[in-house]
């Protein structure tokens, strides 16, 4: 190949590169997760369980196995209601319903499975725990009817973490909240995953307006 058709070219794949990032991240910010462990009645694993999630509004389906170990994993799931069913032979059919998955959500549903045909089923009505044993990390969802009716100060999002358990907001000279009573440098800011953090003095390089959360 002539030299510079091969720089051409590879100066094309580099523009097509940078250009699908936003679009990865986008994708990836933004998004829930499932996951959980499937039992037998005397609490062994089962693996091989089929796992179907339906999301609620759309009645998009998503389906996967357990694995050796009994555990089932769905990532990258858009936030809304969903439901789950879980089936194998020699088992009743596992059903829960209508359970959130917010932004930035893992949640964990264990399913515990009753002897019986397949044909037969079990329904489940109530939401999945709030507890959250995946992670160590706490999180809040303010929602897209809360942002636009609260008066923020500035028509500022930041406004909106004093909304969280744990957050305080110090007076408006100093307008960045402190979480836990850490200190505000020590805070760190994503917009579609993406930081917005200045790395000193911990200042905001990015405030998206309002209507564009």
């Amino acid at each position: 190949m002539d030299p510079r058709n091969f720089w051409k070219l590879a100066r094309v794949l580099l523009v097509l590169l940078f250009l699908a990032l936003p679009v990865i991240a986008f994708a990836q910010a933004g998004s829930g997760e499932l996951t959980g462990e499937v039992r037998d009645p005397s609490g062994a694993l089962i693996a091989n369980a089929k796992v179907t999630l339906t999301q609620s509004q759309t009645d998009l389906m998503y389906t996967a196995a357990t694995t050796d170990g009994g555990v089932y994993v769905f990532s990258g799931l858009k936030p809304g209601r969903y439901s789950i069913a879980v089936e194998t032979t020699g088992f009743k059919r596992y059903v829960q319903e209508d359970f959130n998955i917010a932004t930035g959500e893992r949640v964990h549903i264990d399913v515990a499975l009753t002897i019986g045909s397949v044909s037969e089923s079990v329904t489940v009505a109530s939401d999945a725990s709030p507890l959250r044993t995946e992670s160590a990390t706490m999180g809040q969802v303010i929602g897209t009817r809360t942002i636009a009716e609260l008066p923020l100060n500035g028509r500022n999002f930041v406004s909106l973490a004093g909304l969280a358990a744990g957050v305080a907001l110090p007076p408006a000279a100093t307008p960045l909240p402190r979480l836990s009573g850490s200190r505000p440098r020590t805070n760190e800011y994503m917009y579609d995953g993406i930081s917005v953090l200045q790395p000193e003095p911990g200042q905001i390089a990015f405030v998206p307006i309002i209507d564009a959360i």
